[in-house]
Formats: structure tokens, C-alpha cells, sequence
């Protein structure tokens, strides 16, 4: 950063929607890679809690009805067991990773007209190439 650029605050510059900037090739696609990581992280596996009702003498009942869970007839208990011994995988994503995977989506669009345009260039080795 030089002297003059300190004096300069970026957040106070910005883009028309339609004006064009150019990166290295290069740089996309660490920022694909970027993008791809930061994604992977905000991508949460977690099991779900699996329950048991119990009544007043503490045996599970299986066939119960909503309302003698609501009025406290029927307690509610965590059953440890199925939970750890069979889990109920779900997967979520977070806020953040909602905007990395909005940019990941939006660099690899860059990525792909820049290949169906011929500017990108292939890693695989033709037929024809090889002979």
C-alpha cells in the first residue's frame, strides 16, 4: 500500500452493476477453491435427540396421546441410547454459508462462460495428443 492509497477509503467506492472487472484466471478459480472451503465448513451433520414418554411410575409408554404430554401426565426424556446407538443424521447450513454458497455459485457461472467461451483450458489430455 502506498501513501496515497492510505488516504483513500475503498468502502466508499463503488461499481456500476454492468462494469466489468478482470482477475488472472488463476485467481478465479482460488477463489472457487476459497468459496468451496468456507462452504464446507458452515455445513453443519448433526444428529437429532430421539425420545422416550414416561408416566408417573417411570415406564416408557409407546401409545400415548399429545394432550397427557401437554398437561404433564407423560414426562418427556432424552433416550440416550437410540440417539447415540442410532442416529438420525440431518444436515443444515448456516446464514453464512448460504452468502459462500450464493458467491461459490456465482464464481463458477464466471468459470463455465469462460470455458464454453474458449478461454478456459482443458487438463485432459486429447486422443489425439497422445498419439
Amino acid at each position: 500500500m502506498t501513501k496515497e492509497n492510505i488516504k483513500i477509503n475503498p468502502t466508499d467506492y463503488h461499481y456500476n452493476q454492468d462494469t466489468k472487472v478482470e482477475i488472472p484466471g488463476g485467481f478465479l478459480l482460488e477463489l472457487l477453491a476459497l468459496s468451496e472451503t468456507l462452504l464446507q465448513k458452515e455445513i453443519k451433520a448433526e444428529s437429532k435427540f430421539k425420545y422416550n414418554y414416561i408416566d408417573n411410575s417411570d415406564k416408557v409408554v409407546k401409545k400415548f396421546k399429545q394432550e397427557d404430554v401437554e398437561s404433564g401426565k407423560l414426562k418427556k426424556i432424552v433416550d440416550w441410547e437410540r440417539t447415540i446407538d442410532d442416529p438420525t443424521i440431518e444436515y443444515s447450513i448456516t446464514s453464512d454459508g448460504i452468502l459462500y454458497a450464493n458467491l461459490k455459485k456465482f464464481l463458477e457461472s464466471l468459470h463455465y462462460d469462460n470455458i464454453k467461451n474458449g478461454i478456459a483450458i482443458s487438463t485432459i489430455k486429447s486422443e489425439d495428443s497422445v498419439k
